[in-house]
């Protein structure tokens, strides 16, 4: 079980230096931290307000539902950091440094609520553009992550599977509670 352990990370290791170091995307790196930034929960919570001011009266429950499953993801990605207690990846800068939330790193929380958030506005409006937009940014909010070096490969990863399974497992609980 080890060995399987120490190749996981070698492969973390290889890959986070690979899109960290990517010459594509180091052109732009003011996008990735803004990627990151947006991953605190901002573009969320601005297209959330923007259904409760100009959407439907369904819409309103459609964000409570969301904002509940939301804060169940929350709980339950920070109780698996402290659990796993996996230390970052090295630090990019000092400034960035600052962005960060805690010190551990496996799951990533940007992704896993992210990709929780996805499910969840793909379910209640099943258009596809909306849910190529939603999953778009889930995926670069989670590249973000690595490119930033707050996490390896294998927590955005993780993130990205566990927050739809906690938005999948917690749906049918919020629609009885808020529908």
């Amino acid at each position: 079980m080890r060995l399987v352990g120490e190749r996981v990370h070698q492969w973390d290791l290889s890959l986070l230096e690979a899109i960290s170091e990517n010459p594509t995307l180091r052109r732009m790196p003011f996008m990735w931290i803004i990627l990151t930034c947006l991953g605190d929960g901002y573009i969320w919570a601005i297209i959330s307000f923007a259904l409760l001011l100009f959407g439907r009266p369904i819409d309103q429950i459609y964000v409570s539902i969301g904002l509940s499953i939301t804060a169940v993801n929350i709980v339950i990605f920070r109780s698996l950091k402290v659990l796993f207690k996996r230390a970052r990846p090295v630090y990019m800068t000092v400034s960035l440094r600052a962005l960060t939330i805690d010190k551990f790193s496996f799951p990533s929380g940007h992704t896993c609520a992210a990709f929780g958030l996805a499910f969840i506005f793909s379910y209640f409006y099943p258009l596809f553009i909306v849910q190529i937009t939603v999953y778009t940014v889930a995926i670069l909010i989670g590249l973000s992550r690595i490119y930033v070096k707050e996490h390896y490969p294998s927590d955005v990863i993780f993130g990205a599977l566990l927050g739809p399974v906690i938005s999948f497992l917690f749906l049918p609980v919020s629609i009885r509670i808020f529908m």
